[in-house]
């Protein structure tokens, strides 16, 4: 049995070693080195800006996909049920269950996002009703005809939801913060 002893590195081995040390340090000194980590700079840069740039684009998509969906919900027969039964007549009569269900699930199926942020809120089913025919742009004298209240009734539910969805009972900003919801990159 041989004992093997560890060899020190033969010459040519730590030769090498120390020239690619040298040519290392040369190049991280030479002005090759100094361009190409610059150029790499420029890049990374460039790819925030654009990353920045494709953002907006992002946004200002979900923003015209919005405002398609928009129209299509408020050119929807339920939605122009609803406005035909704010002109009180007298033989007028509050919407049916059923209408106010056919309103929700067509809001949810245009607008999925701010849908499941009130479903999310535990909404009332009065101030559920009260952001959709709010978000639709119904003026509250009309929701009150609508739901069979009065005006300082929505105005109450309207900071109520408020609080419940954003934390705070700004109503009069109510209808943007919805449309903002909807607005976000999905």
């Amino acid at each position: 049995h041989h004992l093997r002893l560890s060899t020190p590195q033969a010459p040519t081995e730590v030769f090498i070693c120390a020239e690619f040390q040298i040519l290392k340090q040369e190049y991280d000194n030479s002005e090759t080195s100094k361009e190409a980590k610059a150029l790499i700079e420029k890049k990374q840069n460039r790819i925030i800006q654009l990353e920045d740039m494709l953002s907006k684009y992002q946004a200002d998509l979900n923003i015209l996909k919005y405002a398609e969906r928009e129209k299509l919900l408020k050119d929807n027969d339920i939605v122009i049920y609803f406005i035909g039964k704010t002109r009180i007549s007298p033989n007028w009569k509050a919407p049916e269950e059923g209408k106010w269900e056919s309103l929700s699930d067509v809001y949810a199926q245009y607008m999925p996002l701010a849908s499941a942020y009130m479903e999310k809120a535990k909404l009332s089913r009065q101030e559920h009703l009260t952001c959709i025919l709010t978000h639709l742009n119904f003026i509250p004298s009309d929701i009150a005809i609508l739901l069979g209240t009065g005006n300082s009734r929505i105005s109450n539910v309207k900071k109520t939801a408020s609080k419940k969805l954003f934390g705070d009972e700004e109503s009069k900003k109510l209808r943007q913060r919805i449309i903002d919801i909807e607005c976000r990159d999905k």
